[in-house]
């Protein structure tokens, strides 16, 4: 190991570091939404709120598509149930996971400002403009101007 980093494998198995991230659950009947996700990244692995998780994963993806990478920041919750800043490289090359953090027994903290940080971000995939067909007044004679024909048409 070199400086300050320390490699997966010296901490022990996912469960032994986190095990609000046990995957799979043990028992599958015992699933719920329970509103915080694990997210492991370069080998680590940080809890957040489902909604933080959901938008990271989504910009990750987008920025991946045009073949970039950038850096963002989440909030996490730490092992002592405290708040941080988690700085991450997302785009390509860089995969991020996203599983329930089913043994989750804390409140879930209201990261909902940094989910909607995430969205605004200008690389994430905004919803399709969707076409609405115009009705038709057929009540309204003028409705049918055709300024083309220089005048109106009668169905």
């Amino acid at each position: 190991m070199t400086g300050n980093l320390t490699r997966t494998s010296d901490i022990g198995p996912l469960s032994e570091r986190d095990p609000a991230c046990k995957w799979p659950h043990p028992d599958p009947s015992d699933r719920h939404d329970v509103g915080m996700r694990c997210v492991t990244y370069a080998g680590e692995t940080v809890t957040t709120t489902d909604d933080v998780a959901e938008a990271l994963i989504q910009l990750t993806a987008s920025i991946a598509a045009d073949g970039q990478a950038e850096a963002v920041s989440i909030p996490i919750v730490t092992g002592d149930g405290g708040t941080e800043e988690a700085e991450l490289v997302i785009g390509v090359g860089n995969d991020v996971l996203s599983a329930p953090a089913h043994d989750w027994t804390g409140d879930e903290p209201d990261f909902a400002w940094a989910a909607e940080e995430l969205r605004q971000h200008k690389r994430f995939p905004q919803a399709p403009a969707i076409a609405h067909e115009q009705t038709i007044d057929t009540d309204n004679p003028d409705a049918f101007w055709d300024p083309d024909l220089d005048g109106f048409t009668r169905a």
